[in-house]
C-alpha cells in the first residue's frame, strides 16, 4: 500500500512597477501562474484609484528579491512557506 501526498501549490514572486506622481512604487506578490498575476496586478491598481498614473512592469521573480536587507523568496507554497528544494 502506497501512501500518496497532496501535491502542494507552488506560487511564484511577482513584481508590480506603477509609476505615481511622486515616483514609483513596487507591489511585490505572490501568483500560481502570469494569468493569476495579471488578475491580482488589476485588482491591485484598481484599488489604488487616481494615485497610479501607468502601470510600467509585471515580472516574475522567481529567485526571490531582496528589499533593504530582506529576502523575499523566489517561490512558496499555497501555506505561505518557502518552497526550497530539498537537495538544496
Amino acid at each position: 500500500m502506497t501512501t500518496e501526498h497532496p501535491k502542494k501549490t507552488i506560487k511564484t514572486l511577482w513584481l508590480l512597477i506603477c509609476a505615481l506622481s511622486y515616483g514609483n512604487e513596487l507591489y511585490p506578490f505572490y501568483a500560481t501562474s502570469e494569468e493569476e498575476a495579471e488578475q491580482k496586478a488589476k485588482a491591485w491598481i484598481e484599488r489604488q484609484g487616481s494615485r497610479i498614473l501607468a502601470r510600467i512592469s509585471l515580472a516574475p521573480s522567481p529567485n526571490g528579491f531582496t528589499i533593504h536587507y530582506r529576502v523575499l523568496p523566489g517561490h512558496i507554497s499555497e501555506s505561505g512557506e518557502s518552497a526550497h528544494d530539498d537537495h538544496e
